[in-house]
């Protein structure tokens, strides 16, 4: 859980129906301090056990650092879902299966607008400009034959929607590839090691999200009203990082200013999530990506990809999109199959 709007009308819908709830939250150092409080003081709102969880380890100085494998992981990724999804996620591949339920508030941003609430409605053309930095964005490291496939490929699939709006367009982007793609290779890959359930991608309330006014999705209104129904008093609880746009009276209060004041006079606490980090992931990608492309993915222009790895300018986008291409390198291979994924952890160390 982490305290935003989506997990607290997840556990406002549990407590709703009656059931007994324990919740976690992920700690990654500074960068989600004050999320994690807020998501303790609302699992003591509304009375149930709340864990912290630390997403690194501490070594014998005090420091804390992750050991990240990226090969493995996108071995890993490859194995549980078919390809779908990419070493950036935190993928894994449980030994035995845990039974017990879970849930959480992903694709929650459906009943905030989707891809809606990312693009400016006004702009002349927004779905098209959001096609173009979503999926052409890094179309130059491409080959022109792979890019020119693809295009045509999402044409089609656009020409089947005939006269959609740009916005209905928008919707349809959202339910097929955030909820029909990503979400169902998410969901396959998760339910292999546990017993996880997913509410904002159920079809049924998908579809019936898609029939309530985007006006109203996009003001939040739709899902302040239903948590405002469901736990009045979570309403009120603030957020580390955001506030409800439909309500001006909820605006960070005096408890984010409290945590950040607490913050401020604490020792500096790392930041402990490694994929903030494309400075120091940059040249291990590097070496590995380079590693792979040597012997797959001929759609791929490698003089290109080169250069674009010894940017100044690689981000953290970047560093997403680069572990894509790993985790497509890896497929293309044979090596995910077994023993031959090459074991090469890097320690990252988080400094304060």
């Amino acid at each position: 859980m982490t305290g935003g709007k989506d997990s607290r009308l997840v556990l406002a819908g549990l407590l709703s129906a009656g059931a007994t709830v324990e919740t976690f939250t992920l700690s990654r150092g500074s960068a989600n301090t004050a999320d994690v409080e807020i998501a303790a003081r609302l699992a003591h709102l509304g009375g149930v056990r709340h864990e912290i969880r630390q997403t690194s380890h501490q070594g014998q100085g005090g420091e804390r650092y992750a050991n990240i494998n990226l090969p493995a992981r996108a071995a890993t990724t490859v194995t549980v879902s078919d390809g779908m999804l990419s070493a950036y996620e935190n993928v894994t591949r449980a030994a035995t299966f845990n039974s017990r339920p879970a849930m959480n508030g992903a694709g929650g941003e459906l009943l905030r607008g989707g891809f809606a609430k990312s693009v400016r409605l006004t702009d002349p053309s927004p779905f098209d400009g959001f096609v173009q930095r979503t999926l052409f964005s890094r179309s130059q490291l491409f080959e022109p034959t792979a890019v020119d496939a693809f295009r045509d490929r999402f044409e089609t699939w656009r020409s089947e929607l005939g006269g959609f709006s740009q916005a209905s367009l928008l919707d349809a982007f959202y339910a097929s590839f955030r909820v029909g793609r990503w979400s169902a290779a998410g969901s396959r890959a998760a339910t292999l090691g546990r017993n996880v359930c997913y509410p904002f991608f159920d079809n049924v309330l998908v579809a019936r999200v898609f029939r309530c006014r985007l006006a109203d999705r996009l003001s939040e209104r739709l899902l302040y009203e239903v948590l405002r129904r469901l736990a009045p008093h979570f309403v009120d609880m603030p957020f580390a990082n955001d506030t409800w746009r439909c309500s001006a009276g909820a605006a960070p209060t005096a408890a984010v200013a409290e945590i950040r004041a607490a913050d401020s006079s604490a020792p500096q606490v790392a930041n402990t999530d490694w994929r903030q980090m494309p400075g120091e992931l940059r040249p291990i990608v590097r070496a590995q990506l380079q590693d792979l492309l040597s012997k797959n993915m001929d759609v791929l222009r490698r003089d290109a990809v080169g250069k674009w790895l010894e940017s100044e300018q690689f981000g953290r986008a970047d560093l997403s999109i680069a572990l894509h291409l790993l985790t497509a390198a890896m497929l293309a291979s044979d090596c995910w199959r077994g023993a031959g994924v090459p074991s090469r952890p890097a320690r990252i160390t988080f400094r304060g």
